[in-house]
């Protein structure tokens, strides 16, 4: 399962989508590279054509509606390691997936 990066146009940062073809919700987690000191994150790694930085991304799962979709981010993915921390955190956390 490799996630793919959108704009949310809510909160206006990158997120990682998690949901699939639902048409009513999309499930995301937001990405930023400043933290805030008082939301737990887990720290990634993205690729991108200019090299790979260190990203962190909000150990929460917002359910927006698909109007908060915007464009998808071709240019940016996650590193392998950093697919594996986001999937051995959902299902430790949200057991229904």
């Amino acid at each position: 399962m490799a996630f793919k990066i959108y704009f949310n146009k809510k909160t206006r940062h990158p997120s990682i989508s998690l949901s699939g073809k639902d048409k009513t919700r999309w499930e995301n987690m937001e990405m930023t590279h400043k933290p805030s000191k008082h939301d737990s994150y887990i720290d990634i790694v993205t690729i991108s054509k200019n090299g790979s930085s260190k990203t962190h991304v909000r150990k929460y799962i917002r359910k927006d509606k698909h109007g908060a979709k915007g464009k998808r981010y071709t240019r940016i993915g996650l590193n392998n390691e950093s697919e594996q921390e986001i999937k051995s955190y959902l299902k430790l956390k949200h057991k229904k997936r």
